[in-house]
């Protein structure tokens, strides 16, 4: 054989054994068949068990990129050497910057042989690298349609559609391509979440039909969950999740669905995993263990959200069935703990005489008790018992130096802040000092032992005293009066706390304006730009932050408002 015949035959056989692993991955049949039509099959396993291949795997948060080759249902002949070289030649000037030379070299192949996948789908990507998507979805669609295989150029069908502005068309092509080959759950779930806000209704009606036909897919009832929840709809994100439980019965699919949401980083995502586990949490259809786990979780998850003060009262009516004592003393105690917060003190006080046996010498029980002895009538009642417990358990002395607040013992309550803020590993640290400043700012003043009737009132949920008392005091001081601003913060809390926003803007404006040098002017200017959003007026809650920046840009709150300034700036109409 002559030398440049052997090196021609040399570069041919190369080129042919570069493609065999493209053509080894079209002859891979997928675990389920591919038709343009619903799947026939039963989806349901003997005993209505669930297929391994349903559990839940990363929902991606983007699409991965499109691998060579065309994905199709059934075995796909490999092209020959000679014509595999034509099919790179055409694939390297497309990716080249020349689709319209590569579509020329895929014409004159497909002519040559008709309907191959790979030639069908590289011209459609020429086709639409040269703007033409139009051309290169109804040719998709032919081929689709000759071959009754909804995986054939999947991806790129969905891509020129999408382009050409129909997301619905997408949506549809990128299901049906799931319902057949489940690994395409990935780029489908994704082309779906990105899709859904430009037709929400119609996209989530397609999938809420997908998961109703075939019950038995937990990737498709995962993928409506999470197009619900990027709608802001996590109860219902969690609810399309209860038939694969009741299939499973023995593991979750919430539960699954919960940890698997909670690793994408979005808060919407998080909600509805938070609702998810809720929801396992009070079904009885589980074990005891499972449900007490899933609240555990949720507690994690509340106090990363900043909502664990919602909670308390779910998750007591949730494990209302539970016995207590299996709670465990952390848990029952946190709980109690946020009912009280949430001014459900008789909750709470249930709560702990429920779990009385498994909390019997828990200081956090006394503590508890004692402060529902403060919240019921009179505050100093419960002074000495903290102080008991204070000597013998340093977290009381928080607690202790309230109640000596509310009941007007300045003196000791300063001590005893003291004393708190110097735990630094405390959560109750910062507050002890925020409290300690407040009383060494004008010790002996006469509004002390009422901002500590108002710090009581708000404690216990007395609004309607906590805002009467705030107003009356707010209004009958000057503004050169000492501690005016801590009167006036007081103020607009209690309007805040009742929604009425309009009256929360005057006692912060006031301090803003007329006290530029209180320590407390960064954080009214703060809770002024977040009234202006309350009441949707973005542009001057942007002037309220901006200007608060502008004055103080070191303060301590400084970094939150930046994010609001960041956030509001994107939008263009400000």
């Amino acid at each position: 054989m002559s030398a440049p015949r052997f090196a021609a035959t040399l570069v041919a056989a190369t080129l042919a054994l570069a493609f065999v692993p493209h053509a080894r991955a079209a002859d891979a049949k997928p675990s389920t068949p591919a038709t343009a039509a619903p799947a026939k099959r039963d989806d349901r396993l003997p005993g209505g068990r669930v297929r391994e291949s349903d559990l839940p795997l990363m929902f991606s948060a983007a699409p991965p990129p499109l691998p060579p080759g065309a994905r199709v249902t059934g075995a796909v002949t490999p092209l020959d050497p000679a014509r595999a070289m034509r099919l790179q030649r055409a694939v390297d000037l497309r990716v080249g910057g020349m689709p319209d030379r590569a579509r020329d070299s895929l014409v004159a192949l497909d002519r040559e042989v008709p309907h191959h996948p790979r030639i069908v789908v590289e011209l459609a990507l020429a086709e639409a690298a040269g703007g033409r998507d139009a051309a290169a979805a109804s040719r998709l669609r032919a081929e689709r349609a000759a071959r009754r295989d909804s995986l054939l150029g999947a991806r790129e069908l969905a891509m020129a559609l999408e382009r050409t502005g129909h997301a619905r068309d997408a949506a549809n092509v990128a299901l049906e391509a799931w319902i057949v080959s489940p690994p395409e759950a990935p780029w489908a779930g994704a082309l779906l979440i990105r899709l859904v806000s430009l037709d929400a209704r119609g996209i989530t009606d397609a999938m809420r039909r997908a998961c109703a036909s075939r019950p038995q897919r937990g990737d498709l009832a995962r993928g409506l969950a999470y197009l619900l929840a990027r709608q802001d709809r996590p109860v219902e994100a969690a609810e399309a999740l209860v038939p694969l439980d009741r299939a499973m019965r023995r593991v979750s699919m919430r539960r699954l669905f919960a940890d698997e949401a909670l690793g994408t980083g979005v808060r919407a995502d998080s909600l509805a995993a938070r609702e998810a586990l809720f929801g396992v949490a009070a079904d009885t259809m589980f074990d005891d263990a499972l449900r007490l786990d899933a609240v555990r979780r949720e507690r994690e998850v509340g106090a990363a959200l900043g909502v664990e003060r919602e909670d308390g009262v779910r998750i007591a009516a949730a494990l209302a069935d539970v016995p207590a004592q299996q709670w465990g003393a952390e848990l029952l105690l946190d709980v109690a703990e946020t009912l009280r917060d949430a001014g459900r003190g008789a909750d709470a006080s249930a709560l702990l005489a429920r779990g009385a046996v498994a909390l019997r010498g828990n200081p956090r029980l006394a503590l508890e008790r004692a402060l529902d002895t403060a919240r019921a009538s009179d505050p100093s009642r419960a002074v000495p018992a903290l102080d008991s417990l204070a000597r013998a358990w340093a977290p009381a002395r928080f607690a202790l130096a309230e109640a000596q607040f509310w009941s007007g013992r300045l003196d000791s309550a300063l001590a005893n802040y003291l004393r708190a803020a110097e735990q630094t590993d405390s959560p109750d640290a910062l507050a002890a000092i925020d409290r300690a400043y407040l009383l060494e700012e004008s010790p002996g003043s006469p509004v002390l032992p009422a901002l500590g009737t108002i710090a009581w009132a708000r404690w216990r949920g007395d609004r309607v005293r906590e805002r009467a008392l705030a107003d009356s005091l707010w209004r009958s001081l000057a503004p050169s009066a000492p501690l005016y601003a801590h009167v006036a913060m007081a103020a607009h809390d209690a309007y805040a706390d009742a929604g009425d926003w309009s009256a929360a803007l005057v006692p912060v404006g006031v301090i803003a304006d007329s006290l530029p040098g209180d320590r407390l002017a960064p954080l009214a200017r703060q809770r002024a730009g977040e009234a202006w959003l309350r009441l949707h007026d973005e542009r001057r809650a942007l002037a309220q932050f901006e200007d608060c920046l502008a004055r103080y840009p070191k303060a301590w709150n400084s970094a939150e408002i930046r994010r609001h300034v960041e956030r509001l700036r994107k939008d263009r109409r400000l």
